[in-house]
């Protein structure tokens, strides 16, 4: 039983760690959300492509991180599912030793024992699938980041097109001669 307290505590500190992982991606997430909603201002060239690099970077950290967390998230439901065959196990070992002639007292408390390893159990299946629905968030939004990405990229460039456009106009008919430059007698 010890062992098995120590399995579960074990999991529950790897629960916690990915929980943390899970609010530090938040963070990160209301960052870069920050961060693109002041990109908006108009900036020099440079700057602005700098951001939008460093911004892709921190992107793409963020995509690794989730599947980090994703995989932390698989390993815990494959122990968790573990845990239970071995306390099903147990329990079973419990009812025998108890039908072969063991003490009421010893196999009450094993018993009170085992029925405390599955509520936490229970617990922790409980954070996992909020964990997955909350891992489910974090790829909505950072779909919709990457997506916001594009798009300023897409506008930046046009918006760059459209400027040597108008500078290339006003340089063209600066150099065209007006055709009413001189006064005319009438």
């Amino acid at each position: 039983m010890l062992e098995l307290n120590e399995k579960m505590e074990h999991l529950e500190q790897k629960l916690k760690e990915a929980s943390n992982t899970i609010r530090e991606k938040d963070l990160r997430l209301s960052k870069l959300q920050v961060l693109i909603s002041t990109a908006d201002r108009p900036t020099l060239e440079e700057e602005e492509a700098a951001s939008i690099d460093q911004l892709v970077t921190e992107l793409e950290d963020h995509l690794q991180e989730k599947l980090e967390a994703e995989i932390q998230c698989l390993v815990m439901m494959e122990a968790r599912q573990n845990w239970q065959v071995r306390a099903e196990d147990r329990a079973a070992l419990e009812e025998h030793r108890a039908s072969a002639g063991d003490s009421s007292s010893s196999s009450a408390r094993m018993l009170r024992k085992l029925r405390e390893t599955e509520s936490k159990i229970v617990t922790l299946k409980e954070q996992v699938d909020r964990l997955e629905v909350h891992e489910k968030e974090l790829y909505r939004a950072t779909e919709a980041l990457r997506m916001q990405s594009r798009t300023f990229k897409v506008s930046l460039f046009g918006l760059v097109q459209l400027i040597m456009l108008c500078l290339s106009l006003k340089v063209f008919f600066a150099w065209v001669p007006a055709p009413f430059d001189e006064v005319v007698p009438t």
